[in-house]
């Protein structure tokens, strides 16, 4: 995408490329070593602005020479809020970011090139008749041009921007092959369709709510895939059930997870590609999981392409704010002659592997959950129950973390050993903290902490080392094994899966 010079700027918001010299030979090469930082002798930010060729040469935002280390320190202090505070219950805190797979983080130096150079001149992009809009309209074009490239589409697909994203891509592709319909109208639809209408969508066990909810909401008939011994989508049932419709003369879509956004296991995109294609279906792809780590070749046509693939670029870093990414086969397009699917997702709060869903927030991979904890059918109705009574907090889950390629490794380290003391402590921690039923909510009781002889008190603490040494301190102050609170007396003691 070759777009205009950036307009080098000074902003004291910025930390400059000489915060780490080019020439300097200490990167992380250790558990305990981190990078120097030095201002002799090195690049500024605004010089590199200058000697940039285009704003493709900044995507790295320094030059190719320097080495990967060097770009990686670079890159981390580019990233908004690195290094900020937090008044937490035990004092003051550096933030330490470790949900990367939820959403990317802000870069300095996109959001400046932004400012210096979009905003000030950005316009309509339906129109071509003043400057600002021809303007805007054209670097549109660049990027959209830029993308599609970069996941592999032809003059054969179709690129759309839609939503905050890979809901809103699903949720449009679904309107494109007519199936997307309002769930209040969906049975009644179904029961006008014959049978060779319907598609028919194979999904895998490890689904995002967006790539499930949507579906089975949707006109089409869906069939879940289970997992192998290794955890994989089932190879040999995806091609038993695909078998059973071969001469169904029904369509067919396989709508499948490259990679568990609570795992990170992931699917073999290429094999399952050509099975779905054997069968005449459609396959497509999310790759919201695994986006921001992985090189994506659409390759719509070939055996062992993918037909559509949805992005959320907000979970790349430096992608905060942009839209979904659907990116298609105008193969897949079924309204030729109608009007476009859009003229000019929702949440839940429990959802099972048994089609019974209700209203509400939710961890978004419920099925998978259920499999990864061993749920069967009568304890997932029981959970259920129990939120319809109210009792939100009954809801079983788990904590992700992340460790994306610009982590540095005293950060790894830190997470790793707070996980470490969290398994070996954590308990001890419940009497500080008021468990809400009915909401999920742990609420942190500052008079039980205050009445704690605890020497050190409220002071500010600035090493990730002296955390842990403190929140050691403060162990050792508490029971080694805290009673166990009062449970509501409807409430069926035999479904919590953790204490509280």
């Amino acid at each position: 995408m070759e777009l205009e010079q950036p307009i080098p700027r000074n902003t004291p918001n910025v930390q400059k490329l000489s915060s780490f010299s080019l020439e300097t030979t200490n990167t992380y090469t250790s558990r305990s070593t981190t990078s120097s930082k030095t201002t002799s002798h090195s690049t500024s930010y605004n010089d590199l602005c200058n000697r940039s060729e285009s704003f493709r040469t900044l995507e790295m935002g320094i030059p190719k020479d320097v080495s990967p280390e060097k770009r990686l320190a670079w890159l981390r202090s580019q990233i908004v809020g690195n290094g900020v505070e937090f008044d937490s219950p035990f004092g003051k805190r550096t933030l330490t970011y470790a949900d990367h797979t939820a959403s990317g983080k802000s870069l300095h130096y996109i959001e400046n090139f932004i400012i210096d150079n979009v905003l000030p001149f950005y316009g309509n992009t339906h129109t071509c008749d003043s400057y600002v809009g021809q303007r805007t309209t054209k670097m549109l074009h660049e990027a959209t041009q830029y993308i599609k490239k970069c996941l592999g589409g032809g003059l054969d697909d179709a690129i759309i921007f839609c939503g905050s994203g890979t809901t809103a891509a699903i949720k449009r592709l679904q309107e494109t092959v007519c199936i997307a319909v309002p769930s209040i109208m969906r049975d009644r639809l179904i029961k006008c369709l014959t049978n060779e209408e319907r598609w028919v969508v194979f999904v895998g066990p490890y689904e995002h709510h967006s790539n499930l909810l949507s579906w089975r909401q949707s006109l089409a008939e869906v069939i879940e895939i289970g997992t192998d011994d290794a955890g994989l989508i089932d190879m040999e049932a995806l091609e038993e059930r695909l078998s059973v419709y071969r001469n169904a003369n029904r369509p067919i879509l396989g709508s499948f997870s490259a990679c568990s956004n609570v795992t990170g296991i992931c699917s073999d995109t290429r094999g399952i590609a050509p099975l779905i294609h054997k069968y005449g279906g459609f396959v497509c792809f999310d790759f919201a999981a695994s986006g921001p780590y992985t090189d994506i070749d659409m390759r719509s046509g070939e055996m062992d392409g993918y037909d559509a693939i949805f992005l959320s670029p907000h979970k790349f870093l430096g992608g905060p704010g942009s839209p979904g990414i659907l990116l298609m086969s105008k193969a897949l397009y079924q309204l030729r002659s109608s009007p476009p699917s859009t003229c000019g997702g929702g949440t839940v709060s429990y959802v099972n592997g048994f089609n019974e869903k209700s209203r509400g927030g939710c961890a978004c991979a419920g099925p998978y959950g259920h499999f990864l904890l061993n749920i069967n059918q009568t304890t997932s109705l029981a959970i259920r129950s129990a939120i319809q009574k109210g009792y939100v907090g009954v809801k079983p889950g788990w904590t992700r973390i992340s460790f994306p390629y610009y982590m540095s490794e005293e950060e790894f380290e830190f997470i790793l050993a707070a996980v470490e003391f969290i398994a070996i402590y954590g308990q001890r921690f419940l009497p500080l903290y008021h468990f809400n039923w009915k909401n999920g909510n742990w609420t942190f009781k500052k008079k039980a902490f205050k009445d704690l002889p605890l020497a050190c008190g409220g002071r500010i603490v600035n090493k990730h080392t002296s955390y842990l040494e403190m929140a050691k301190n403060i162990a050792n102050l508490l029971p080694k094994f805290p009673s166990q609170r009062k449970l509501p007396e409807d409430l069926d003691h035999n479904l919590l899966y953790f204490r509280v």
